[in-house]
C-alpha cells in the first residue's frame, strides 16, 4: 500500500456466519458487497482475494476505480466459468470448499 493509502475490508457468508452486517448468501451479493466498497473509497483501489475472495475481485474487478487485482491462492475463473467449475475435475482426495450458491 502506498504511504498514507487506507484500506478497507469486508466478510461474505462464504468466510464468516450471516448477519446483520454480514447478510451475504451467494456470489452476486458478494459482488455487490465488494462494489459498494469500492464505491466509498476515495480514488482508486487495488483488489486482494484470497481463495472464493479471487472470484468475487475477478467480478467485482471490471470497476473503473480499480487499479489491479491481486490474487493470494485465489480462484480467478475466466468469463462464464464458477467456482464450481473450476473445482469439478478436482483429484480424487482433493479438498473440496464449500460453495456457495451462484
Amino acid at each position: 500500500m502506498a504511504r498514507g493509502g487506507r484500506a478497507f475490508t469486508t466478510s461474505f457468508a462464504s468466510t464468516a456466519t450471516p448477519s446483520a452486517s454480514n447478510p451475504t448468501i451467494s456470489l452476486a451479493e458478494d459482488v455487490a458487497t465488494t462494489r459498494r466498497v469500492i464505491a466509498k473509497a476515495p480514488g482508486s483501489v487495488v483488489l486482494v482475494g484470497h481463495s472464493y475472495g479471487g472470484a468475487v475481485i475477478t467480478e467485482a474487478g471490471n470497476d473503473p476505480k480499480v487499479a489491479g487485482l491481486v490474487s493470494i491462492t485465489a480462484f480467478a475463473p475466466d468469463q462464464g466459468e464458477s467456482v464450481s467449475t473450476l473445482i469439478k475435475g478436482a483429484p480424487p482426495g482433493a479438498p473440496v470448499p464449500p460453495i456457495l450458491p451462484p
